[in-house]
Formats: C-alpha cells, structure tokens, sequence
C-alpha cells in the first residue's frame, strides 16, 4: 500500500503539522491531518494528534503520532489510535528509522 506523508510548519499557529494520504484515500483513515500537540513538544519528542470519521455513521477515531529521537541518526515512530474518545490507545505502527551513511 503506497502512502505518502508530508509535515509542515503552520507559521500562524506557530505549531507543526501532517498530512497522510494512501491510494485509496476516500476509505476510512487514508486520509488524515494531525497537528502537534505543544506539550508533548520536548527537544527529543513531539507528538501530532488528530480525529477523522470512522467507519459507521457519528463515530470517530482518534490517532496520535508520537516522534522521539532514540539516539543520534535513530527515530523512533509509535502510531495508536483509539475508538472510545482517548481512553484506551491502540498501537497500529511502531518503527524506527535510521540515518543512512
């Protein structure tokens, strides 16, 4: 599945943001934005967090992102979301990246 995800800083907010999208980006959760949420903001952390549609009718799903720097050239990317309004979190990615040399 081809995914593309693009973060940005929003100057007038004065806070970052992201935009994933997949192919199939009318299903549900293929298209989302999140923003950062600042006081999760540390100089090794930060996390974007967002709501999109669920699949029924009124309901929603709350996804987060966390990015925290493990170690120089290290990344970690947790990815959860929840269903019932934040009160439980799913883990649906958990990875890291690491600098090419």
């Amino acid at each position: 599945r081809a995914a593309f995800s693009l973060f940005w800083y929003e100057r007038n907010e004065d806070r970052w943001k992201q935009v994933f999208l997949t192919e199939h980006a009318l299903g549900v959760g293929a298209t989302k934005e999140k923003a950062e949420v600042a006081g999760m903001t540390t100089p090794a952390r930060m996390r974007f967090q967002g709501r999109y549609a669920g699949s029924t009718v009124g309901t929603a799903i709350d996804d987060r992102t966390t990015l925290t720097l493990e170690a120089p050239g290290r990344l970690r990317q947790l990815i959860e979301v929840s269903t019932d309004g934040g009160a439980t979190w799913k883990t649906v990615f958990d990875g890291e990246y690491r600098r090419a040399d």
